[in-house]
Order: C-alpha cells, then structure tokens, then sequence
C-alpha cells in the first residue's frame, strides 16, 4: 500500500468493519483515523501507534457512542445489522408519531434490568418486535415479518394473520404456504380451508390438486392452481430479495468496500 504501513490500514478496516453509519460518515471517520495515525507515526514506531489507539473493537464502541446517536444518523439498515451483530443493542429515532417513535430498533437483554429487550415503534425491528412494521425473531404488527409473525399481513415460518404468508401459515381470509390453513382461501402443499383451497393435497368445500377437483372450480382458483409455480418463485423472491441485500450490505462492510479509496491514498 503506498503511502501507508498495511499495519494502519488493517487496523482502520478492523474498526471500520464494526461502525455501522451511513456512508458519508464512515468515509468520515476512516478518513479522521488515517490522518491521525498517519500524524502520530511522525514521531513513533508504527506498532506504538497502534497499541496507544487501543483494539480496534473498543476504538469502534467508542465512535459508536460518539456518532450513534439516533436511527437518523445510523440508517434503519446499518441500526439492524448492528444489533443483529452485536446482540445487544437498542435504539430509537428521533422522529416520533404520538408517543412512538417512528423507528425503535431493540435486540437482546437490557444490560441494567435482565430484561429482554421489546422493540415498538411503528417501525419495529427487533428479537421481539411490535409495531405497525414490525421486523423480527417474533413479529406482531399490521405488516409482520419474522421467524413467527403475527399480524394483518403476517410472514414467516410460521404465519399467523388475516392474509399469511409462511413455511406454516394460518389465516383467516388467505394463506400460502408449506402448509396453509384458511378460512378463506388457502395455497400450499398442504392446503386445508373452509371455502377454496388450491394445492398437492387440498380439502375444503372447493378444492383443486393435481389429481382431481371439486365440481365446480372458479375460474380464479384454477388461474391460481395453473400459476402455482410462478407465484411460488414470487413469494421466494419476497423472502429471499431482502435477506440478500442484507447479506451484500454486510459483506461490503467486512470488505471496507466503501472505504478502501481513502485508505489507498498517498
């Protein structure tokens, strides 16, 4: 690396992997980080510089303290992630509807109290999440996504809701799933309803599998069962687009990707 000891460089890329800040501010501070090294190392050995600046784990929880602040300055993303890496994490916006806050992003146990942490906000993102969007290891919300999730619109593994989306779905109107149980409507491998059910085994007052069908079928349920497919592979896009944007976001900082132009300047 010109210009710079790759020992400075190593050790920037260390402490930036675990900022988790917009862009601007990440660039910011890696940029901060190198001039002052770069300054210290004037006057010591590279290695001294180094061991005065301290691991660059702690070096991050303290610009974290500094920087981190509200969901605002971090981005809902980067405040996602950095709970989900840390496990222990909570923190709001400072933008506020009534007496929620617009974002409340809460992972883990409370340090002071034991207490598990409850996301809810009208966004909510959280190891446990209540909101009107709520994202999490259990979600409840008119817009729920988790590995349980509850609510209006409810997706997960397992789903409950008026419309439910999941590996088990139960809902009243529709659901769609592995194994979907509706009061309505239900599409799955196993499909079981009240009224229609669409699957590879489907019962229900009007049903319709690949081997036989209750007389008569609407037309919208057959255009369902003949679309089974391509509505599978867009509830896979649904599921799966996210947890890959999430993955490329992570991965990009692991790298320093964002960052590596200022660390490669003379």
């Amino acid at each position: 690396m010109k210009g710079m000891d790759s020992r400075i460089r190593r050790y920037i890329l260390s402490v930036m992997r675990n900022v988790y800040l917009k862009t601007e501010a990440r660039r910011q501070i890696a940029d901060d980080l190198k001039a002052t090294m770069l300054a210290a190392c004037e006057d010591k050995p590279v290695e001294d510089v180094i061991r005065d600046m301290g691991s660059p784990l702690q070096m991050a929880k303290e610009l974290m303290s500094v920087h981190a602040t509200n969901v605002e300055e971090m981005g809902v993303v980067n405040a996602m992630l950095s709970g989900a890496t840390r496990g222990h994490f909570e923190m709001r916006s400072k933008a506020m509807i009534g007496d929620k806050p617009l974002v409340h992003v809460a992972f883990g146990y409370d340090e002071e109290t034991g207490a598990l942490r409850i996301a809810q906000g009208i966004i909510a993102i959280g190891t446990i999440a209540k909101g009107w969007v709520a994202l999490g290891g259990i979600a409840i919300g008119a817009l729920a996504f988790g590995g349980i999730a509850i609510g209006g619109v409810a997706l997960g593994g397992l789903a409950i809701g008026l419309l439910a989306l999941g590996g088990l779905a139960l809902a009243a109107v529709l659901a769609a799933g592995g194994a979907a149980l509706a009061g309505g409507l239900s599409i799955g491998g196993l499909a079981l309803a009240v009224w229609t059910a669409v699957g590879g085994y489907a019962r229900a007052m009007n049903y319709y599998t690949a081997t036989g069908q209750s007389p008569p079928v609407s037309g919208w349920a057959l255009w369902l069962a003949n679309n089974i497919d391509s509505l599978s592979w867009l509830v896979v896009a649904l599921a799966v687009g996210p947890t890959f944007y999430l993955m490329g976001v992570s991965l990009s900082r692991v790298l320093g990707l964002d960052i590596r132009d200022i660390l490669a300047e003379r």
